[in-house]
């Protein structure tokens, strides 16, 4: 299911993280991401209009949201996001 790319885990499936300004859940979740080598989308829903209608669908009441495939993961769970990604959870 993943490849290994000039250091980068290369997944199937890229991440896809809303965020808003001054979200400290939406960072832990990005640095997370990157300190694993993975790449993933940011949909920020304070600045784009599409994006806060996926948002909404979603139907989360806060950021960060992380969209893994089928998972969705509310807030900042280390846990939850390493094991959508079948990465090693702690």
């Amino acid at each position: 299911m993943e490849q290994r790319s000039t250091g980068m885990v290369q997944t199937l499936v890229k991440p896809v993280v809303y965020t808003q300004p001054d979200c400290p859940g939406c960072r832990n979740v990005k640095r997370l991401l990157e300190e694993n080598g993975i790449g993933y989308v940011e949909r920020d829903i304070a600045a784009d209009q599409e994006a806060f209608e996926e948002f909404q669908r979603i139907g989360r009441p806060a950021t960060p949201v992380t969209v893994i495939g089928d998972t969705v993961i509310w807030g900042f769970n280390k846990r939850k996001i390493l094991r959508a990604l079948s990465l090693p959870t702690p």
